[in-house]
């Protein structure tokens, strides 16, 4: 019971109780958790405090003028996902609590997300705004009568773009774990049901793009344990991509009429633009992030030990200047910069890491985060399912993780964990074999 109701509160980073009324909106459960169990004792726990110290020093080093806060705050982010791979290290490692286990407890946090989501989409949840409120400090903003109306639901994230991350990572941990327990049919109810809820309640780009990610990674895991639709002999995840992608259509230009989804559609669809006229309003429509996302891959490369932690604003900038951009015709600066470059966190956490980390800071943290993980340690047995966690999850790090949202870094960890557990339980003959083949 209580891994649990730790596991739950994982999946409510945005519950603050207006402790944390930062952009960030993300309170530091991990954090609290990780001293809860006493597991700062951890020799690669101790590491990481040092790494993130003399990164620290950095950021005083090349800045003239670092702000303290700013640094805090940074340190905060990443302690908070590193806590969250030593407690899906510490579930696991208990060994009362097994595969099986964890399945029930992540369907129970599904079922729980889809009666939320439900109550939400019906708009039945008015005796409850007052809760939400104390609960989450942009409730308000959320049932503010300026939100507007096309937009999808938020659980209880800050945004519906953060919520369909949740729960779609959620659900491909999930259906992994089913299938690896060669629990078929509830694997593709998962599959179904994942995808009506982006399409029709969440409604948001991000969940088309993630669902999209979600689908490639399945490709993986389907193709690898040979399961096929038998009338259209393909993989089952390439089967529902072909399905999805005329009801995307239709969704777009029907149902979310004047939302940026339907911008999307509409600017690709237009026979007066260029083609690489369209990708530029296409980039635009999505703010910075394209813009953020390539100058956090280019500048790691000419800054090896990066800005120093805490100092997003500044390497941002100077990120910005690297690509040669015209800031005065891209629509995020000339809204929030008069057309001038302004700083702006990378819309993924791997991207916040290179520019405070430079190159060789990165390289450092990833070697920790897959050695926690134990990713290498999988055998070519079940190499299917750690290539599409790879995939899926490296992706949503690069385009979409909060910054210090647990909820990725922990499913990662913790699915990576018991697939590795569930590895060893055959080789020592503790399942049937017959498994080691079907998988």
């Amino acid at each position: 019971m209580l891994i649990f109701l730790q596991t739950l509160i994982i999946f409510l980073p945005n519950i603050t109780f207006g402790l944390i009324s930062s952009d960030i909106h993300i309170f530091p459960w991990p954090i609290l958790l990780l001293l809860i169990n006493r597991l700062y004792n951890n020799l690669n726990f101790i590491f990481f405090i040092f790494f993130i110290t003399i990164f620290s020093f950095i950021s005083f080093v090349k800045n003239e003028s670092p702000e303290i806060i700013d640094i805090l705050r940074s340190c905060g982010i990443y302690l908070n996902i590193i806590s969250s791979l030593f407690l899906a290290e510490y579930f696991v490692k208990n060994k009362k609590y097994d595969l099986s286990f964890f399945i029930k407890v992540l369907s129970i946090i599904y079922i729980l997300f889809i009666v939320i989501g439900t109550v939400q989409f019906f708009s039945l949840d008015n005796n409850f705004k007052s809760l939400l409120e104390l609960l989450i400090p942009n409730a308000k903003y959320i049932y503010s009568s300026e939100t507007d109306p096309n937009r999808g639901i938020y659980l209880l994230a800050s945004e519906p773009a953060r919520a369909i991350c949740e729960v779609l990572t959620l659900t491909f941990v999930l259906r992994n774990l089913l299938l690896i327990e060669n629990k078929i049919k509830w694997s593709l109810i998962i599959d179904i049901s994942s995808f009506i809820f982006t399409i029709f309640v969440f409604k948001a780009i991000t969940g088309l793009v993630l669902f999209g990610i979600y689908a490639i990674s399945s490709l993986f895991i389907y193709k690898g344990k040979n399961i096929y639709f038998k009338t259209f002999k393909l993989p089952i995840s390439l089967t529902y991509i072909l399905i999805a992608l005329p009801i995307c259509i239709y969704v777009v230009f029907n149902i979310t009429q004047e939302s940026r989804m339907a911008d999307v559609g509409l600017t690709f669809l237009r026979g007066d633009l260029s083609l690489k006229e369209k990708l530029f309003d296409f980039i635009n429509i999505g703010g910075h992030r394209y813009f953020t996302l390539t100058a956090a891959l280019i500048y790691p490369f000419s800054n090896i030990f990066g800005g120093g932690i805490g100092s997003w604003k500044t390497t941002s900038i100077d990120a910005f200047k690297n690509l040669n951009i015209d800031s005065s015709n891209i629509r995020y600066f000339i809204v929030h910069g008069g057309g001038d470059l302004v700083s702006t966190r990378s819309p993924g956490i791997l991207g916040h890491m290179t520019m405070e980390f430079g190159l060789l800071g990165f390289l450092i943290f990833f070697i920790i985060f897959l050695r926690i993980s134990k990713w290498r340690f999988i055998s070519f047995n079940f190499r299917y399912f750690a290539l599409a966690n790879m995939f899926f999850f490296f992706s949503r790090f690069i385009l979409f993780s909060g910054t210090g949202d647990p909820i990725g870094p922990f499913l990662f960890c913790l699915s990576s964990l018991l697939i590795f557990d569930k590895q060893n339980k055959i080789i020592k003959g503790k399942d049937n074999a017959k498994d080691l083949i079907s998988n």
